[in-house]
């Protein structure tokens, strides 16, 4: 085990303060801390992979490297089992850092699918996604589709039917807005999403913060937005996660054609090789996404919508990880049970060693002891 001890030391100038970042690598397996490369990336530099600064690792393990004090760094120490990164947010670097080779890194993966228009216990769901962004670096956003409803003799309050098209726009509205809030990264499109009802579902959709995504659609209508086949995330320390949105279809509007499933994988298979994570978010069913997984074993792991599965625990269907958190009825009611999915991967200097899937259930009192 490497432990790489980290101290700030600081310097002034005339272009404000600097902070001389100060490091030892004490390699208890006996190697020589020359082995060892130590690198610097800004901010700035994370996106492209190209490093800030370098520092030289002397014979005794000690390095050094002048810094911008209160300024993101992401440390990357490369040995023989690899990369490793660690990301150091603004105003920490002059803190004590603790670096253990090889390197572990975590990704949290929140996930919701087939809202259908329910905003139930909406002050818990934001209580626990804040406290567990608040105990990581990365964690992450995804809704895997309908978040609308598309059948009038649905658009229910407790029971009572409005069938009022203003309803659905006004309440549409309202579960984007709802989303913006929350800090969602991505949707993929559902059915329900697909089934535009006059202009309210673009200018719903329209207004989305995060990228929405079905690369097996084909949109030639104005009534839709059109959505991105994939999207990119970034970690705090670089690491590159590739999400690809795939959905189903059973409305047949107009302007709105489903493609072949496989066909639309094999075209973007090619991600996989510049992706450190790569993903499917998916709503076509958890029988698809079995076989999905069966066939393309590529992927990292799918989060799934459309067929309601409340999987407690997350699958693994041919190594990859098949998530989905239950979803709600069609109709909007103060009864419904509210989940929230937890992805957690872990990777080892960059490299994924264990992936896992639960459902927390949001307003559920805990067990008596």
């Amino acid at each position: 085990m490497l432990v790489l001890t980290v101290s700030m030391l600081i310097l002034s100038g005339c272009h404000g303060h600097k902070v001389l970042l100060t490091g030892v690598i004490n390699d208890k397996a006996g190697n020589s801390p020359e082995n060892f490369e130590v690198r610097i990336f800004s901010e700035k530099e994370k996106k492209s992979d190209r490093y800030f600064k370098q520092a030289s690792v002397q014979s005794d393990g000690a390095f050094q490297v002048k810094v911008r004090q209160n300024h993101p760094y992401i440390i990357e120490v490369s040995g023989d089992q690899g990369s490793g990164r660690i990301f150091i947010p603004a105003g920490k670097s002059d803190d004590r850092i603790d670096i253990s080779y090889p390197v572990i890194e975590k990704i949290i993966i929140l996930h919701t699918n087939d809202w259908h228009f329910d905003l139930n216990r909406q002050e818990e769901y934001t209580r626990k996604i804040e406290e567990i962004r608040a105990g990581n670096n990365d964690v992450f956003l995804f809704e895997a589709g309908d978040v609308f409803v598309r059948h009038g003799k649905k658009w229910t309050i407790n029971d009572t039917i409005t069938k009022d098209t203003l309803w659905y726009g006004l309440r549409a509205m309202q579960m984007i807005e709802r989303m913006n809030e929350l800090g969602y990264d991505i949707m993929t499109l559902g059915n329900h999403d697909l089934a535009y009802i006059n202009d309210y579902t673009r200018l719903a959709l329209k207004n989305a913060n995060f990228p929405l995504l079905a690369a097996n659609m084909e949109i030639n209508t104005d009534k839709l937005p059109q959505p991105k086949p994939y999207t990119v995330l970034r970690t705090s320390t670089g690491r590159k996660i590739t999400v690809l949105g795939l959905s189903t279809d059973n409305t047949k509007r107009d302007g709105v054609t489903e493609l072949d499933l496989n066909q639309t994988v094999n075209k973007y298979l090619y991600l996989k090789k510049s992706s450190d994570v790569f993903l499917a978010l998916t709503h076509i069913g958890l029988e698809k996404d079995i076989q999905l997984a069966s066939e393309y074993p590529v992927f990292d792991a799918i989060i799934g919508g459309h067929s309601h599965n409340l999987l407690k625990e997350a699958i693994v269907e041919n190594s990859v990880l098949i998530a989905q958190a239950g979803g709600h009825s069609h109709e909007v009611s103060e009864k419904s049970n509210e989940y929230l999915g937890v992805v957690e991967i872990t990777l080892l200097n960059g490299r994924i060693i264990d992936k896992k899937g639960w459902v927390i259930e949001i307003g559920k009192k805990p067990d008596a002891m």
